[in-house]
Parts: C-alpha cells; structure tokens; sequence
C-alpha cells in the first residue's frame, strides 16, 4: 500500500483548481512476539545466537543457529537481531515499511503481519484514511518479563513519535501476553493502548512450563533411558517410561483437525531436539533440566496465583508420601505407591506388608538406609540428629496421641491431628498458594540442591510479576481508633494469648487459618486486564493440564532434600477442563471467566484445532484482529 501523500483538489474562487497534499494519518499497530519468538544475537560478538528457523529449516534470514552455550549465560542480555537481513533484495523490500522485521522468527509471524498491512484497504479504516504502520518489539525471551515491557515501552514511543499518535494498537502472542500486560499495569501504558489483542496468551499461566522445570523439555531422553536400562537402575526406567509414556499419550487425544506429524514432534521433544542440535549431542535430563530453570521467563510462566486458587488441585502430590517442608517435624508416612505395590505382591501370592502400618515401618528403614549410605560415602551429616529428632513414624505419631488422651489433653491430641493433616493437604495436595506450592522442595522447585540458589532467585522474580498481573480485591477493613492500637500491639496481646491459653493456642492458630481462607475464596484475586483487551485462542488440541507426583525414593536431612519422582502428566485427574487448549496454554488461562479478571473482555474468539505456535499463522486469527480493529476504528484517536 502506498504511504505517499494523498492529493486532494481544492476549488477556490479561481477556475483553477489548487493541489493540496495532506498526510496520510498513521494507524500504528505493536507486534510483541512470545516465548522464543524473537531472533537474538550477541551484542559483543554480533553473530546470532538463536536463529531456530533460518536455513535450511525455515525462511527466517540467516541459517539455522542454536547457540546452546551462550543462551544458557542469562545474566549477560541478547538483542533482538536487526544485523542478519535478507540476501534477496525482492525480500528486503517486502518488509522495509515494517519497522524492526528482523527481530521476529518471520515463518511464525509473516502472516499476521502480512493480514495487518492489508488493514488499510478494509471498510471503516479506509473511510478515516488510516495506514497502518507496524512496529515489531522483539525482545530478549529469557529474561524477566519486566525487562521486556521495559523494551516494548521504548517501541510504543517510537511509535507515537513517529507517527503522531496518541495511543497504538497491541497484538501480542504466547508470552508477549504477559509482557504487554505488564507495560499496561506497571509502566502507565494504559492510557496509551487502544486496544489489546490477546494470541493465545497464557494469562493465569500453563503447566507446561511447570513440567519443562521439574523435568526439562518434553521429550523422550533416550541416553537417559540407555544409561539406566544399562546400569540396571529400575526406578529410573520406570521414571522416564512412565513421562515418555504419558507425552505419547497426547497423540491418542489429538482430534483429526491437528497435523498428526507436529505432535508427533511434540511428543518425540521439539525444543529437546532443537536444543540438542545447537549443543552438538543429544541432551540428558539433567542437562535439559539445568537450561530450563535458568530461564527466569519459564518462571514466569507458571500457574499464577489466580489459577493456583482456582485450581486447587491442579498438581498432586502423594498425600502419603514421606516428608513435607523442611521447616517442621519430618512425618514419615506410607506412600499410596506402597500400598499400591503391596497389592500387587499380595496379589502375585508374595509376602507383603499387611498394613499400611508396615509400610510407614518400610519407609523409615529406607530413610535410615540412606543416612546410613551418606554417612558412608563422606557427606555432610552434622544435621541428621536434629532430623531425627524431628522426625516421627506413624508409631511414634499413634504414642503420643495416646499419651495426649490419657492424660485428658485431648485438644493437644486434636491438635496433633488437625496439624498432620493440615501438613498433607495444605502442603501436598491443596495447591491454592502458588508460593507455598513452588517454594516446597518436594512439589516445586527447590528440590535440586545445586539450584537451589538460583531456582529461588528466578522464582521470586516470578512472584514479583505475578503480584503486578493481580487485583487483590479483597475490601478493606476501616482504621478506628481501636484497630490500630490492636494493631500496634498485636505482638503483645499474641504473647498474652499463649500464655493465658497455652492448650487451646494451635486450634486458634487452624480456625484463623480457616477464617482467612474462607476469606480468600470469597473474595480471590484478580488477574489485571487492559479494558480493551480481546483474546483469541486455540482449542482442541490436549495440553499438559496438570501433574502427580509420584515420590520413588529420596533422602531428606534439614538442610537438602533429594526427592526422585515420577512426573504423570495429561490427562488431568480432576478432568478435562484443564488439558483442552491449543497444546501449550489451557483454554481457562488463555480466555479466563470475565469474574476472573479485573477487567471483563471485550470479545473472545476460538480457534478449533490449532497449536499454540501455528496460532499467528492461522487466517481465523489475522481475520479477527482485523474485524475488531476495523469495527471500533471509529474511536482510535487521531494525533
């Protein structure tokens, strides 16, 4: 389309008409791409380092580039690419009106762009004489997503700058989602967004990325399953058959609309193959896992607390399974995998245990062993008494409440139970707190020692940009006179209480537990919204919707915990609900119920049958972007 100006013929008293140009107004539209949508290059080297789609395996410029190595150095920042343009000239002048081009994988996104150009000749934004003029805001997609809003708030300007504006027009896919919100909530960018289209955005977040840091890409490790088959180690064959297993299970659920081929990719380890290629051998587990959780923007994909406290079970934890947070008494119970395994042996006719009684018994033994086999091998135990000390079997659990009772402490005894069960459903199963559930070493993402440190540091980045996304709603209490002296000695009347009423102090300490939640799920939080905000989204296609954990053995002191699990994803125990999806995103977090959000959507649009990553190209999706644009064009702002 043409953006020269327009001559418009004027009559004035004369007989000769007199030429006027006028310039054409500008329509400006900001294209932020997703997770690993943006080509990136080093700024010290100037060579690409991530390129996944250029030749000869796709028709973005320059060849296919996966530098493995220096995506992994986080802390030292890539830039979108704008340095590795095309050869041909006939592409050059293809894109040469889109500003930045270069930054985007262009096979994912040269469809969307292409529709968004077009927009110039569809009826209302034709009659206002709007051209569109469009922006593309790559971005580094391994860093914090703060970072990246920051990038997108310099793009918007440029964009009013340019073209004389006083708002634009975002479209944002998959992860760019979060960063676009994240502009509009915490940098001001609200007032200067006209409208938000939302591409299959991961708006309360997705447990695929959950899974890919617990366990690292989705894949099928074969060097991992070699390796054990080798060594005769029979939990891990069961740990990776039981996950490769499960991902080939999406195939069985991929409706016919799907191209069978693309999840057969999925399911084989598209990332784990891409990234195996740029690292010139074909990943571990380990290795897989190491990059994954590296990533502070994975982080930031998790499951927010919104859809942790609407899901609550979303993630299962063995309820019995030895160990809970390092911060109380070790409980060692019998898992369900042993009661499980003591059936099917009582069953084959073998001994087995006769109560699950027994198998807390078992369990103790197999802690003991592992003490006993550190101590041997030279490591650090100067903790294990205290471990000990805290620890308590279900015997020892069954002593002391007997003491309680005959003694007549029954509430100490009540306590007693109320807080081991408190412990198994708060911590294991309830998943309500994204926090808690994260910060544990058994459920989340703390369990492997050596990454520890850094695990904590990008989860608390990814706290931060989910306190920014969230509307705690919740009314506030008026200050009078006397809640705020309560409060300001809140400490001491605390001190008062414990001591006064020393027996009934941890039943107080539950039933206020129990008033705050019941608060919390009257009144849950709310993910931020732009007021203008449409999402269109894929359906269909089975997602990861949750995950069990299946605990196989572990070693548990006060100060590290290594914790062995199997990882059982798709289906969902609790249902369907949350597999349905474009694969990537489950449909409840990329199109949430309007009372989910602070603000409720102007329109939402599915798209049957289409994976997160061919959402972009899909014509439903570039059709309906252009239809919302065009009929609301009427109230864009002209600069």
């Amino acid at each position: 389309m043409s953006t020269e100006p327009r001559v418009v013929y004027a009559t004035l008293d004369s007989d000769a008409p007199v030429a006027v140009h006028v310039r054409p107004a500008w329509l400006p539209i900001v294209l932020v791409p997703g997770f690993m949508g943006s080509r990136l290059s080093d700024p010290r080297t100037g060579k690409l380092a991530w390129n996944p789609l250029g030749e000869p395996l796709g028709d973005s410029p320059g060849i296919f580039t996966v530098d493995t190595a220096r995506l992994q150095q986080v802390a030292s920042p890539l830039t979108p690419d704008e340095t590795h343009r095309y050869d041909r000239r006939s592409k050059h002048d293809r894109w040469s009106h889109v500003r930045h081009w270069y930054n985007l994988v262009s096979d994912v996104y040269a469809p969307l762009v292409e529709r968004l150009e077009r927009l110039g000749a569809v009826g209302r934004v034709s009659e206002r004489d709007l051209l569109p003029k469009i922006y593309c805001c790559g971005y580094d997609w391994r860093q914090d997503n703060a970072r990246a809003a920051a990038r997108l708030a310099d793009v918007i300007e440029e964009a009013l700058q340019e073209t004389g504006a006083r708002k634009v027009i975002v479209v944002a896919h998959g992860m760019g989602g979060l960063v676009a919100r994240y502009y509009c909530s915490a940098f001001g960018g609200e007032s200067k967004v006209h409208q938000l289209f939302l591409v299959g955005s991961p708006t309360l977040g997705a447990p695929s990325a959950y899974a890919q840091l617990r366990r690292g890409f989705y894949g099928i490790y074969a060097r991992d399953i070699h390796r054990a088959i080798k060594e005769g180690d029979v939990e891990e064959i069961i740990e990776e058959s039981a996950d490769a297993a499960s991902q080939v299970l999406t195939l069985a659920q991929t409706p016919g609309t799907v191209d069978l081929g693309r999840a057969a990719a999925d399911a084989v380890g598209l990332l784990l193959l891409v990234f195996s290629l740029g690292a010139g051998h074909y990943l571990t587990r380990a290795e897989s896992r190491y990059i994954t959780r590296q990533l502070p923007s994975l982080y930031q994909l998790l499951p927010n607390g919104v859809f942790c406290a609407r899901n609550r079970h979303w993630i299962l934890f063995d309820p019995m399974a030895t160990g809970h947070r390092p911060t109380g008494f070790m409980l060692l119970l019998p898992s369900v995998l042993d009661a499980v395994l003591a059936v099917v042996a009582a069953a084959r006719g073998k001994e087995a245990p006769a109560t699950l009684l027994m198998g807390a018994d078992r369990a103790a033994a197999q802690w003991s062993k592992d003490l006993d086999k550190a101590r041997e091998g030279g490591e650090s135990v100067e903790v294990s008494g205290r471990a000990l000390r805290n620890s308590m079997t279900v015997r020892e659990l069954g002593d002391a409440i007997g003491e309680h009772v005959d003694k007549g402490e029954v509430g100490k005894a009540a306590w007693l139970l109320r807080e081991v069960l408190d412990r198994c459903t708060r911590a294991f199963i309830d998943g309500r707190s994204s926090v808690a559930l994260y910060s544990d070493i058994y459920t989340g993402l703390l369990d492997i020692v050596a990454l520890r440190p850094l695990a904590a540091a990008n989860l608390a980045l990814a706290f931060q940009l989910d306190a920014a996304l969230t509307v705690d709603h919740r009314p506030r209490a008026p200050v009078t006179p006397a809640s705020l002296l309560k409060e300001l000695f809140k400490d001491l009347f605390i001190r008062l209480e414990k001591a006064v009423l020393p027996a009934k102090e941890a039943l107080d300490k539950q039933a206020m537990r129990d008033l705050e939640q019941e608060e919390l799920d009257q009144h849950p939080p709310l993910a931020y919204m732009h007021p203008r905000s449409y999402s269109v989204y894929g359906v269909g296609v089975k997602g990861d919707g949750g995950a069990v954990l299946v605990p196989t053995s572990q070693l548990s002191r006060d100060d590290s915990n290594v914790v062995k699990v199997v990882y059982l994803h798709r289906p969902n125990p609790f249902g369907d609900s949350l597999c349905d999806g474009d694969g990537a995103v489950p449909q409840e977090s990329a199109a949430p119920p309007d009372d989910w959000l602070s603000k409720p959507l102007v329109k939402r649009r599915a798209v049957a049958g289409c994976a997160e990553l061919d959402l972009p190209k899909h014509p439903e999706v570039g059709a309906f972007i252009v239809e919302e644009i065009a009929r609301s064009i009427e109230d864009f702002p002209r600069g």
